[in-house]
């Protein structure tokens, strides 16, 4: 079993409050859980999350940042920091986030696709292109977008 698997099983009950949208509850599992238990990344992942759906973002992100301060080999939540920023329009953030991501492991293909059309999104078109070339293969366009064939 990964890690991830055994902390979704270890925290399967939190993870049940917020996939039922009962946030409030969550939020004060994950703080006792967080009160007892600092050096866990995933209590902070998921209240990070939490914070997210609720809107606050600064809260979201500093648990966001506290749980790849204890787990610093996480792309995933390297991808997650990075989409917050570019939701925010914050360029330099959001680009450092997705190139820590990809120090980390430049294979994991979410990271890859978000990072590519984050690329053609804020104006590095080739770049972003050549990117998902190499990664992905042939790209096909349409009236709308593109695909990757």
């Amino acid at each position: 079993m990964s890690e991830i698997e055994l902390n979704i099983k270890k925290y399967s009950h939190i993870v049940k409050l917020i996939e039922d949208n009962n946030l409030s509850e969550a939020e004060k599992n994950l703080l006792k859980t967080i009160d007892e238990k600092q050096n866990e990344f995933y209590p902070h992942q998921l209240l990070g999350f939490v914070y997210s759906k609720t809107g606050n973002i600064e809260k979201s992100l500093y648990h966001y940042y506290k749980s790849l301060e204890i787990n610093q080999n996480n792309p995933g939540l390297c991808l997650t920091i990075a989409k917050i920023f570019e939701n925010q329009k914050k360029i330099l953030e959001a680009n450092k986030f997705y190139q820590q991501g990809l120090s980390i492991n430049k294979n994991y293909a979410p990271l890859i696709k978000s990072y590519s059309n984050f690329l053609i999104k804020f104006g590095e078109l080739s770049k972003g292109l050549s990117f998902q070339y190499k990664h992905f293969g042939i790209i096909r366009f349409n009236k709308q977008d593109f695909e990757i064939i």
